[in-house]
């Protein structure tokens, strides 16, 4: 490319060196600054540039070459590599988590590890060999140190017998740290396990924010179930199911092992009970169930008796099974202790202590964390005056039982604030922080309530109920504002009248069961005077 009477000084020669060697400064590694100006003259403007143009050529590749083996090369780690150490043995199990599900979905990954481990140097193993190598690594140190210490001559003061206790006690303690790690992680991996074969029915959505970042599992197990109340009678009766208890949720699963030893789990947290078929034909509902209304019920039952379903033909043929005892703890949603109620059966004592701890566990912490991360503070208005028929009622109880509650209603009225409650049994009233509550309407039960004073600039002051018995009505606001305040009492008045006539100071309406003497001034005030066939 130049002269062959252009002499090249030591200079540029010197320059040329260092640019080899990537020593020349960047400012420096231009072509123009290597070549002596003799040669720049000799050559011209154009090949001037030429030169330059493929002088980038050699400088970007040998640029790209050192970012290659800058990739490759490993960092040096220092003397103290304890941190990263411990990085790396709690997420050891989440690594061979991802390469055995990527061998089973990916066939381009599953056969170049399969290529790869034809090389002499890997010597027939496999991945997880080497990523459980440093794992392992330690506690196979510290128990060929135990034995060098045992073999350590103990006569002549060997100065092993000083060292070797120190540097197993730092080992010990390491290794005893990274244990919770290693716990969590073997939790997260059944947790994944678990997200990715869950089988839900078909056309059925149930966000349980499963893909969180703080999601776990706390604990699973086996668990036995009853499809009927007629006990272990039988072998048809009984369903074995998974129960995996989330920080979140409680799922029951029922476990399908596959020919290519996946496992699919089909949710069944509810299931029809009425008819064996039912189930057999997978008509399941599947419903998980939030730790906000898990309650604990007992688990102090008594033991109970399950024939085994025969293994051989010639055991069938004779009818002889195998008995084993079960141990019975009841959970249930608080919607309905009776109708939403889980009686479960584990193989021993134990493992029934165990389901109570972590449900109590996993429960307390739910309560905390819910708590603790209100968006607003929760203050019950009132605590035990709407009641219910159930089991908390003794039989014969004189308490008032409002029934359950369908809709409620703040509203003001004057300078004063109410809050209306509707139930089964009616509409109840008070004012706002008044936790005695008085019923203002009798047999309606409201599906939505709504209070309007004014509509523009017209006063309405009505009272709006919407209930399956009379459709859209409304009445008079500030009669329900004094019936909160008991300043009216509430009575009844006849949906068929066949007569109204005027008295002194009141109104008498003639009804089909009688006559309801009304005072207009208070208008809930009255008194019925019933027929009578004689």
């Amino acid at each position: 490319m130049l002269r062959s009477d252009v002499v090249i000084s030591l200079d540029s020669e010197e320059a040329l060196r260092r640019f080899q060697a990537a020593e020349l400064p960047e400012i420096d590694q231009a072509w123009h600054r290597l070549v002596p100006p003799e040669a720049r003259d000799a050559l011209g403007p154009q090949e001037v540039q030429r030169q330059s143009v493929i002088f980038e050529i050699f400088k970007a590749e040998r640029e790209y070459v050192d970012d290659l083996e800058a990739v490759e090369e490993a960092p040096v780690l220092g003397d103290d590599f304890r941190s990263a150490y411990e990085t790396y043995i709690k997420h050891y199990l989440l690594s061979e988590s991802y390469h055995r599900t990527e061998l089973k979905r990916n066939p381009a990954y599953r056969d170049f590890v399969q290529s790869v481990a034809t090389d002499p140097r890997i010597r027939k193993r496999d991945l997880i060999t080497f990523l459980s190598r440093p794992v392992t690594r330690l506690p196979r140190l510290n128990l060929v140190l135990e034995q060098i210490l045992k073999l350590t001559d103990k006569e002549n003061e060997h100065p092993d017998l000083e060292t070797l206790p120190i540097v197993l006690g730092i080992l010990g303690d390491f290794i005893k740290s990274t244990q919770p790690g290693i716990a969590a992680a073997e939790s997260k991996v059944k947790f994944w396990a678990l997200c990715e074969s869950l089988v839900f029915q078909k056309g059925e959505i149930i966000d349980m924010d499963l893909y969180e970042e703080s999601r776990s599992l706390v604990y699973s197990g086996a668990l036995a179930r009853q499809t009927s109340e007629s006990g272990w009678s039988g072998h048809a009766n009984v369903m074995d199911l998974s129960g995996s208890l989330l920080d979140n949720y409680f799922l029951l699963t029922r476990d399908e092992k596959r020919s290519n030893g996946t496992i699919r789990r089909h949710l069944v947290s509810r299931v029809i009970f009425s008819a064996l078929v039912a189930y057999l034909a997978n008509r399941q509902v599947s419903q998980p169930l939030p730790l906000a209304y898990l309650r604990l019920g007992s688990f102090e039952l008594p033991v109970e008796t399950r024939k085994e379903k025969p293994d051989r033909l010639f055991e069938n043929i004779l009818g002889s099974s195998t008995i084993t005892t079960v141990y019975p703890f009841t959970i249930y949603h608080a919607s309905s202790r009776a109708s939403r109620r889980y009686i479960f059966y584990v193989t021993s004592d134990e493992i029934r202590k165990k389901w109570y701890s972590f449900l109590v566990d996993a429960i307390g912490v739910f309560k905390a964390r819910h708590e603790g991360n209100m968006w607003f503070y929760q203050r019950p208005l009132t605590d035990g005056f709407f009641r219910v028929a159930g089991i908390r009622i003794p039989h014969g109880s004189t308490a008032p039982l409002s029934g359950k509650i369908t809709c409620a209603l703040p509203f003001s009225h004057g300078h004063r604030k109410f809050i209306a409650v509707g139930c089964q049994t009616g509409i109840y009233a008070s004012e706002w922080g008044d936790i005695q509550y008085r019923r203002v309407f009798r047999g309606i039960v409201p599906f939505a309530m709504a209070a309007i004073e004014n509509v523009g600039s017209r006063m309405f002051n009505k009272f709006i109920v919407y209930s399956a018995e009379n459709g859209l009505v409304s009445y008079s606001l500030d009669l329900v504002a004094q019936a909160a305040l008991g300043q009216v009492q509430i009575g009844y008045i006849p949906r068929d009248a066949f007569a109204i006539s005027p008295l002194v100071k009141t109104v008498g309406i003639c009804a089909k069961d009688g006559i309801v003497i009304v005072d207009p001034t208070k208008y809930i005030k009255l008194d019925v005077f019933s027929f009578h066939n004689y």
